[in-house]
C-alpha cells in the first residue's frame, strides 16, 4: 500500500509535451484539485460545449473523495473503520463495488494488495518513517491480522458488517484515484465524448481513442521516480491505463505480507485495460518478485509492467502488454 507516496507520483509519469497540448487546436483542457492533487481532463473535439461533461465528472470525483477517504468524518470508510463486531453501515454503491474490487484484486496479487493494512500504515508513520528509522509493529497492534475474514459484504443492501473483535483500518489510497478515473471516464462517454485523457496527479492515466496529433494514443513518458527529466520509455495509450508507484525520499509503498515497507524496487508501472486495475497492480508490483509479475501479465488479460528494480536500475524490465517497449536511450 502507498505511504506518503503523492509527492513522486506526481512525477513518475509525465504527459508528453503536455504545454503543446494545451494549445493545439480543438483541445479543451479541465482541471481540479481532489484526492491531495491535481486532476486534469484533456478533450480533443471542435465542440466547444464539453465544459458541461467535465464538471459533472469532477462533480463525481469529488463525490466519491467524500465516499472513499477515510479522513474524512463520516464518509462511509470512516464509518466501516469505526464499526463494532457484528456492527453494519450501509454504503454508496461506489463505495461497494470498490470494496468489491479491492477483494478481488487482493487474491489476484497473492495479498500484495491489502486495502486493510491502514492500521500498518499509521504505525510506519508514528515510527517517524521518513527517517527511515523503522520497528516491527507490535503484535497487538498488527501482526497478521490482515489475513483474518474482517467483514460481511452483502450486494443487495451494499451493507457492510464487521465481523471480528480486531481493529481494522482500511485503507484505499492505493486504488481511490484509479477507481475515481474509471468513473469519470465512463461518465464522459456517456456524454458523447468521443477522444479525450484523464489523469490524477500524472499517476493514474486513462487515453479515450486517440488525438489527431497521435493516431497510435495518447504519447506518455515514463521518468525516474528521483529525476523527472530521466526518461525510461515513452507509449502510447489508447483505450488503456496506465499507472505508477514508486519510491522517493520521504516516501514509502508498504507491503503487508511482510508488515514492513517494501525495498525490492525503486519504481513500477502497471497497464491495464482500466485504471482499477492499473492504480492498485502499480502498488502491489513494487513488492512482487519478477517472477510473479510475470506470471500475472502473462496469465492476466491485458496486463503490463514496467519494473525498475534496486539491483536493474539502469536496466528497466517489461511484462505483458509492455513487453514491446523500447527503453529510452541517454
Amino acid at each position: 500500500m502507498r505511504m506518503n507516496g503523492d509527492n513522486f507520483l506526481n512525477q513518475s509519469l509525465a504527459i508528453d509535451n503536455s504545454s503543446s497540448w494545451r494549445n493545439h487546436e480543438n483541445m479543451h483542457c479541465f482541471s481540479h484539485k481532489a484526492m491531495s492533487t491535481i486532476f486534469e481532463i484533456f478533450i480533443e473535439d471542435q465542440n466547444t460545449g464539453h465544459a458541461a461533461a467535465a464538471v459533472e465528472a469532477f462533480k463525481t470525483l469529488d463525490m466519491l473523495e467524500q465516499d472513499l477517504s477515510r479522513f474524512i468524518p463520516n464518509s462511509d470508510i470512516t464509518r466501516i473503520n469505526k464499526l463494532q463486531a457484528g456492527a453494519e453501515t450501509i454504503v454508496n454503491p461506489d463505495t461497494f463495488a470498490c470494496l468489491q474490487q479491492s477483494a478481488e484484486l487482493f487474491h489476484v496479487t497473492r495479498g500484495a494488495f491489502d486495502i486493510s493494512a491502514g492500521l500498518l500504515i499509521d504505525h510506519w508513520r508514528q515510527n517517524n518513517f521518513e527517517k527511515f528509522s523503522f520497528q516491527q509493529p507490535k503484535p497487538e497492534d498488527a501482526a497478521n491480522i490482515f489475513r483474518q475474514h474482517f467483514f460481511e459484504l452483502d450486494d443487495q443492501r451494499f451493507s457492510i458488517k464487521k465481523m471480528t473483535s480486531q481493529r481494522v483500518e482500511l485503507d484505499l489510497g492505493g486504488i481511490g484515484k484509479g477507481y475515481a478515473i474509471d468513473k469519470m471516464v465512463a461518465l464522459l462517454q456517456d456524454w458523447g465524448v468521443e477522444t479525450f485523457f484523464v489523469h490524477g496527479g500524472q499517476s493514474s492515466i486513462y487515453g479515450f481513442s486517440a488525438p489527431t496529433f497521435s493516431p497510435q494514443g495518447w504519447p506518455v513518458t515514463l521518468s525516474l521516480p528521483d529525476n523527472e527529466n530521466a526518461a525510461i520509455a515513452k507509449i502510447t495509450l489508447k483505450n488503456r491505463s496506465i499507472s505508477g508507484s514508486g519510491l522517493q525520499r520521504g516516501s514509502h509503498i508498504f507491503d503487508p505480507r511482510i508488515n514492513r515497507p517494501a525495498t525490492r524496487q525503486t519504481a513500477s508501472w502497471a497497464g491495464a485495460p482500466d485504471a482499477t486495475t492499473a492504480d492498485a497492480l502499480s502498488t502491489a508490483f513494487m513488492v512482487l518478485d519478477s517472477e510473479t509479475i510475470d506470471e500475472l501479465c502473462r496469465t492476466e488479460p491485458g496486463l503490463g509492467a514496467l519494473i525498475i528494480s534496486n539491483s536493474t536500475r539502469l536496466s528497466p524490465q517489461f511484462y505483458g502488454e509492455l513487453r514491446g517497449l523500447t527503453a529510452v536511450k541517454g
